[in-house]
């Protein structure tokens, strides 16, 4: 340890920071040239090795251009053949043309051109007429090219002999009118000669042509890296940064820092040609552009080194010859610092560090004669110091700089002196304390003017809160605590400290108001309507009353909050108390109670409603349609109300109306019920049975049963549709109107759902399994809180992937009020399960007012015609032509029609009679466990 430190104070000295300050001012002209000169090495590499690059990508697209245009030459020249374009103009009248003589005429017409491989003349319509090469329509619909219908140039195609081709096509005008086609096929040879010329392209030089396809660029020739490229390779359009993808794409010019198709990095020209819509790219590698400048970086940093080296030398012999001398004479002058004052340097020095001797010696025979002179000052100005700290006016510092006020009182109640502070709190800075009266400046709502410096002082030191008055009127809160001072003659003054206390009494004004108040909706909170409450029920005693308490529940809140978010929902409760607050806040105490919750206390005696007619303002000021953001929503409440008596207390009476509010939400929503004893027996039922559901869907207990859907058509059975039973432990079986109801409010319906779905999933995948040609669809109830959920449509994905059931096997069954809460949310969720494969069934249809509307916009696939319609099919006209109707309209939007709940044969025959496609109910089976339904399926 010893040894590290000594190294690290050897490396932080005087020395070595003199001989780094003369190495860095060295060094660093030398970096910055060496980077400066590297720099403009390597740009000047990459711009010859671009010039370079452009001038061959200029000269072969010449070329290319050329030879494009040499083909459109070769086939305009040969559509002016007189004997081709006689045997057009006459096909009309001699339809049996002598297809010898067209290829011989064709054939003639190839000996002017080397490169024509084959001239094909077609009619029209494209239909063939002549071809010199027999086999070279077919190899053209091998390559998909269709008869000719337009003018196309230079479309590459495998030729006769393996390699590319090239293909164009022109009409033959005559008198103006479009008489047929010729097709040429040369040879593209040139196009890879000159691709496999790779002068001035040194070791990694390359050309590449291509043209664009929908897949991506299709290199045309062959590829230096690359064997049998031609036609065979593609650069997918998906690399869009390749030099090749940007040539196709039009896009010109030079591209230093990118990678080519063997993820090699390339200094690349890019190219169009637009007469033949072809990208070229001629490009090196970057590694052989710069092989020059790494060389000489080499050398540059060798040089950089050896200077640097010579530089630290120089250094080190510098920073020697300076700080040997001036270490002795630091040496001398430490000595004499620590007392030795007869110790001197040997001033065996030149220069300057000898003038730095003889000062440091100077120095010390100067403190020698300062230290006798020291000594006799020392004592006197101890005793002048002694002397200060007794006669300084302590009081008179904390008078001036105290943080709070402080007056003097003179017996009479005149203030004779006030702190800056002082001032400051009564708005008086810069004004004289003469002439203020205490009363004028301090008053206090439980004493009179004259007690108030008596009360203050008799408080001691926990002193009493009083209103300071400002200049100008203003009051502010302070705390004031006082001192009484006796006189000889009896008199009374008075020191009073005064503390500004305003943020203090704001910040427990705050807190109260929070502990009172709703912070969403700014309401009284459920604190502060029990304590209302209770005051209210104490007076009772003495004013006998009915004291009323309103519990209201938004209905429907919970689905708004899950489809459109939680600021939606608060957004939501904040106009709810809005619209509460203004409509009845003279008539009773609106509070909120929590979540979607409120009460509302009455008290006949300052309420100008009666208690009904409190409850229908409620029901009216809420049912009016919300504006959330642009969105509208529409909620309705539920009411509970219960009146006190003697015998009630707070809690029990808040109780008593949340029972009822439960009532009116069995009752179905949107109404007000008055409490009754036997509603309490009913509460604790419904709580006992969703605890016991809970346990059931814990313990996988919720059985599931399917009732056959049957294909009228056929007799045969189509699908199947999942209900939930349930035996409760000790009860039996509990009717599912009795407990999907309490899985909905309770939230259950989440995991009752997925239990059910899940359960079904694993049936499909068994039948699957042991009937392969089993096209057995099962339909799945899905609920309105469920739709909304965020988690619903996940959980559905995962149930699919963990069981390994395929989603075509179900379709989805909602009912109108389950689209309703948020149509566009469920549209488009209900077309995710579609593109699942999923079917979707629109539940209950004809009961609701919109159902047209949701078979508009939402992806439906089956609509199921309510069984309340089919009571009546024997007897009732008019629903005969209800369901004739629904029955017509499925067929014209290709809709699958289901009637439910078909009970006898004469509704049977009806139902056939009308074109329904298919039906379920008792009539056909009941629903039944899986080992019945698969006893019904495969006997």
């Amino acid at each position: 340890m010893a040894m590290s430190r000594s190294a690290l104070r050897r490396l932080t000295s005087t020395p070595s920071r003199l001989m780094c300050a003369v190495a860095i001012t060295a060094l660093i002209p030398l970096l910055g040239v060496a980077a400066l000169t590297i720099t403009h090495q390597r740009d000047a590499a990459v711009e010859s090795a671009f010039e370079r690059l452009d001038g061959i990508a200029n000269a072969q697209v010449g070329q290319l251009d050329r030879l494009i245009t040499s083909d459109i030459e070769i086939s305009e020249l040969r559509t002016s053949n007189q004997i081709l374009r006689t045997a057009l103009s006459s096909i009309d009248e001699t339809p049996n043309i002598d297809s010898e003589t067209l290829v011989t005429t064709l054939a003639s017409l190839m000996q002017s051109s080397d490169r024509l491989v084959n001239i094909s003349l077609h009619q029209t319509n494209g239909e063939l007429l002549a071809s010199v090469d027999e086999g070279a329509p077919d190899r053209y619909r091998a390559e998909g090219l269709g008869p000719p219908q337009q003018d196309q140039s230079s479309l590459m195609l495998v030729g006769a002999n393996g390699q590319p081709s090239a293909y164009s096509t022109r009409p033959v005008i005559i008198d103006g009118q479009i008489a047929g086609w010729i097709s040429i096929e040369t040879d593209s040879s040139p196009i890879a000669d000159m691709v496999n010329d790779y002068s001035g392209l040194s070791l990694t030089g390359e050309t590449s042509i291509a043209r664009q396809t929908e897949e991506g660029a299709l290199m045309i020739p062959p590829m230096r890296f690359k064997d049998n490229a031609a036609l065979e390779v593609m650069i997918p359009a998906s690399n869009a940064t390749a030099p090749i993808t940007l040539a196709v794409n039009g896009i010109e010019g030079r591209f230093e820092n990118t990678v080519d198709y063997r993820l090699q990095e390339v200094l690349a020209v890019t190219r169009y040609l637009p007469s033949a819509d072809w990208g070229v790219v001629v490009k090196m590698d970057r590694s052989e552009a710069l092989l020059g400048v790494s060389t000489f970086t080499s050398t540059v940093l060798v040089s950089l080194l050896v200077a640097m080296t010579l530089v630290l030398i120089l250094s080190l012999a510098i920073s020697r010859s300076i700080w040997t001398p001036v270490r002795e004479v630091v040496a001398s002058a430490r000595a004499v610092s620590g007392g030795d004052r007869n110790h001197r340097s040997r001033q065996a020095y030149s220069g300057e560090l000898q003038r730095l001797a003889v000062e440091v010696d100077s120095m010390a025979d100067g403190l020698v004669e300062a230290a006798a002179k020291d000594e006799h000052k020392r004592a006197e100005v101890e005793a002048l110091n002694r002397l200060i700290e007794t006669e300084r006016d302590r009081a008179n510092a904390v008078f001036d700089h105290a943080v709070d006020g402080i007056l003097v009182v003179a017996p009479n109640g005149s203030i004779s002196r006030m702190n800056p502070s002082a001032k400051e709190i009564f708005g008086l800075a810069g004004a004289s304390a003469s002439g203020h009266m205490a009363s004028d400046l301090l008053s206090s709502p439980d004493a009179r003017a004259h007690e108030l410096l008596e009360i203050a002082a008799s408080a001691g030191a926990a002193g009493v809160e009083m209103a300071a008055h400002r200049t100008g009127g203003a009051t502010l809160p302070v705390h004031v605590t006082a001192s009484a001072r006796h006189g000889d003659d009896g008199d009374v003054s008075h020191t009073v400290l005064v503390r500004d206390i305003s943020e203090r009494v704001a910040f427990r004004q705050q807190l109260q108001h929070q502990a009172t108040y709703d912070e969403l909706t700014g309401l009284p909170n459920r604190d502060h309507a029990r304590t209302r409450l209770s005051m209210l029920l104490k007076s009772n005693a003495v004013d006998p009353r009915p004291i009323s308490v309103l519990f209201v529940d938004l209905d429907q809140f919970k689905i708004v909050n899950d489809s459109r978010g939680h600021k939606v929902g608060d957004e939501l409760l904040r106009e709810v108390g809005r619209r509460l607050r203004s409509k009845i806040s003279d008539d009773a105490l609106c509070a909120r109670f929590g979540g979607d919750e409120f009460i509302v206390v009455h008290d006949p005696s300052t309420s100008s409603l009666p208690l009904g007619d409190l409850a229908a303002v409620i029901h009216q000021t809420l049912a009016q349609p919300f504006t959330v953001f642009d969105q509208r929503a529409n909620v309705s409440c539920s009411i509970g109300v219960a009146s006190s008596d003697l015998s009630v207390d707070t809690d029990e009476l808040i109780s008593n109306a949340d029972v009822a509010m439960y009532r009116s939400k069995s009752d179905g929503r949107g109404c007000t019920t008055f409490y009754g004893p036997q509603m309490r027996i009913s509460i604790e039922e419904r709580d006992a049975l969703e605890h016991s559901l809970r346990s059931a869907i814990e313990q996988r207990s919720v059985d599931v049963h399917f009732q056959p859907i049957i294909e009228l058509a056929t007799g045969s059975i189509r699908s199947v549709e999942t209900l939930a039973r349930w035996n409760q432990p000790g009860k039996g079986p509990i009717s599912p109107s009795e407990f999907i109801p309490v899985a909905e409010e309770s939230g259950l319906i989440m995991p009752l759902g997925q239990l059910i779905f899940e359960t079904v999933c694993q049936h499909q995948v068994r039948w699957r399994m042991a009937h392969p040609d089993n096209e057995l669809r099962s339909s799945i109830n899905v609920s309105a809180r469920e739709l909304a959920h965020s988690d619903w449509l996940p959980s559905i994905k995962r149930i699919l992937k963990e069981t390994g059931a395929e989603a075509s096997g179900f379709t989805f069954e909602l009912t109108e009020t389950a689209l309703s809460s948020n149509i566009s949310l469920a549209a488009m969720r209900l077309q995710e399960l579609r593109d699942l494969g999923a079917e979707i069934a629109l539940d209950d249809f004809g009961t609701g007012y919109c159902s047209l509307t949701y078979l508009r916009e939402m992806p439906i696939d089956t609509v199921k015609i309510d069984q309340s319609f089919m009571a009546e099919l024997d007897t009732e006209d008019l629903d005969n032509n209800i369901i004739a109707l629904v029955i017509a309209l499925g067929r014209s939007l290709d809709i699958t029609v289901v009637a439910e709940g078909v009970e006898t044969e004469a509704q049977l025959a009806m139902l056939r009679s009308m074109g329904c496609d298919q039906a379920q109910g008792f009539l056909f089976a009941l629903p039944q466990n899986a080992a019945a339904i698969e006893q019904l399926l495969w006997p």
